[in-house]
């Protein structure tokens, strides 16, 4: 086996279990979405009140405890606030 032919062997194991692999994550309560969301925030060095109480409400409610969600309700409230 040639080194290329290892390496693609080896991509395509990483994809095959990647992709078949089942993982079950437990949803999150309402403070927990909150606090990651305040954390992400800080981490970028945003303020806390980039987000108003009342959206920042809507968010962590209408992602239903999934990080997944709550992550792309963020960066599409956070990109339509800087385009309007």
């Amino acid at each position: 086996m040639t080194f290329r032919s290892s390496i693609i062997n080896r991509f395509n194991v990483g994809i095959k279990f990647h992709i078949t692999y089942p993982v079950h994550l437990l949803e999150l309560n309402p403070e927990q979405i909150s606090s990651l969301i305040t954390s992400g925030l800080d981490a970028c060095g945003l303020p806390h009140n980039v987000f108003q109480d009342d959206l920042l409400t809507l968010l962590v409610r209408s992602s239903d405890g999934i990080l997944g969600g709550a992550r792309n309700f963020c960066h599409s409230a956070y990109q339509k606030k800087h385009l309007i």
